[in-house]
């Protein structure tokens, strides 16, 4: 602890030295002003390469000088130029630059940049004295809502209720993934116990099984009607077999009846004891009992066919309904795996949003981690830890991480 404490101030000593010797760099504003010279007070921006460019010069490396170095450079160039000054006369007069009129400062310092857990990252204006407080305050002060979420306690409620809901309709798949089985096993009846995965309350619960028992009974029942109202028409078809049959039968028996009669009216016609009327209602009557008996046998034939159909309905019945299962069962296993993984999401979600709300209900807590990053004369980037009160230098980029409550203890809740 006692060495941790040296090498702190060692550094701190380092960085007020550093301040006093504060060298020049890109991006850094000088003002370089002659007294009773207005037109050489003037404001110049030290370029990428580093330089300067000022009347009577031209131009100036002065990157990595001390102001000091910097100002004793253009004391000792200056005077050594003659300056032709117009006065309000009109008329032109040299002025005799000397060393001890001219002043040169820095009016604007390169900014320093704030990254992390701050309300409004990026770049600060630098100003002498500015420590990593004031420039976290600058910044808009921390940002412990560092995802940019809304309010944490409103998303946490609308997080809760959609993972509830999502526990339901997780639910309401298994219970009807056990009333599909029960259908596939040809049950009217739900089993005694879905074995439900879903934390949700036991009456709810209850009235999810109810309702797919309900559905079970339904269907079953429609089922079944429908395959007795399938029976019944294939009876009924049967019973018009058997009837046609019957009649079937009965008008072969006219139609050889008929056709005796007609060769026995033949006879007597060629034997002349008939007349030719007679021969003609005998063909007549003949041709009528034969059209009958084909007409039975057409419908017959017809009835015969729609039996067979009706028992290819009534087998259907059950194919069909056994596919239609199997197709709802892979629907529904479908939408418990989105299920499960949209619960897998809001539950993650849930547990980093508590962990802001903890963070928020809990303040800021302990002090927040700064690293600077600086570059030392050489341009070389140094990574420096600091704290709240250090003094920044411009150009200083600076890291700041608050803690946050430990997520393997929002797990264990």
């Amino acid at each position: 602890m006692a060495v941790s404490t040296l090498a702190l101030a060692g550094w701190l000593a380092g960085v007020s030295g550093a301040s006093a010797q504060y060298r020049i760099q890109t991006g850094d504003v000088l003002e370089i002003a002659v007294a009773g010279v207005p037109e050489l007070r003037q404001r110049v921006p030290v370029s990428v390469d580093g330089e300067i460019s000022y009347p009577l010069i031209g131009q100036l490396k002065v990157a990595g000088m001390p102001l000091t170095e910097a100002r004793d450079t253009l004391r000792t160039i200056l005077p050594t130029r003659i300056y032709q000054q117009r006065t309000p006369e009109g008329r032109t007069v040299s002025v005799q630059i000397i060393s001890e009129e001219v002043t040169v400062s820095i009016v604007e310092y390169r900014p320093i940049y704030l990254r992390g857990d701050v309300a409004k990252p990026g770049e600060q204006t630098f100003r002498p004295g500015l420590t990593v407080r004031q420039a976290i305050a600058l910044a808009g002060g921390f940002d412990i809502m560092r995802f940019r979420m809304s309010n944490p306690f409103l998303e946490a409620a609308d997080l809760r209720s959609e993972y509830d809901s999502l526990w339901l309709d997780f639910a309401k798949g298994q219970t009807r993934i056990a009333r599909l089985q029960a259908e596939l096993d040809g049950r009217t009846e739900m089993p005694k116990s879905v074995g439900l995965e879903a934390p949700i309350p036991e009456k709810v619960a209850e009235q999810i099984a109810e309702i797919e028992a309900e559905q079970l009974r339904v269907r079953t029942g429609d089922v079944s009607k429908e395959k007795a109202f399938l029976e019944a028409t294939k009876k009924q078809a049967e019973e018009q077999v058997n009837l046609l049959a019957d009649r079937q039968d009965k008008e072969a028996e006219g139609v050889e009846a008929d056709r005796r009669e007609a060769d026995r009216v033949r006879d007597l016609l060629a034997k002349g004891t008939v007349p030719m009327m007679r021969m003609t209602e005998a063909r007549r009557n003949s041709l009528l009992s034969a059209t009958q008996w084909l007409q039975t046998t057409v419908q017959r034939s017809q009835s015969e066919r729609q039996v067979e159909e009706i028992g290819r309905q009534i087998a259907k019945v059950d194919d069909q309904r056994r596919l239609d299962i199997l197709t709802e069962v892979q629907d529904v296993n479908v939408k418990l795996a989105a299920t499960r993984s949209r619960l897998e999401a809001v539950a993650e979600k849930l547990l980093y949003t508590g962990a802001i709300k903890s963070q928020l209900v809990r303040g800021k807590g302990e002090a927040p981690d700064v690293v600077l990053y600086r570059k030392d004369q050489d341009g070389q980037s140094q990574k420096l830890q600091a704290d709240e009160s250090t003094e920044l230098q411009p150009g200083d980029v600076i890291d700041v991480a608050l803690p946050m409550a430990p997520v393997e203890a929002m797990r264990a809740q």
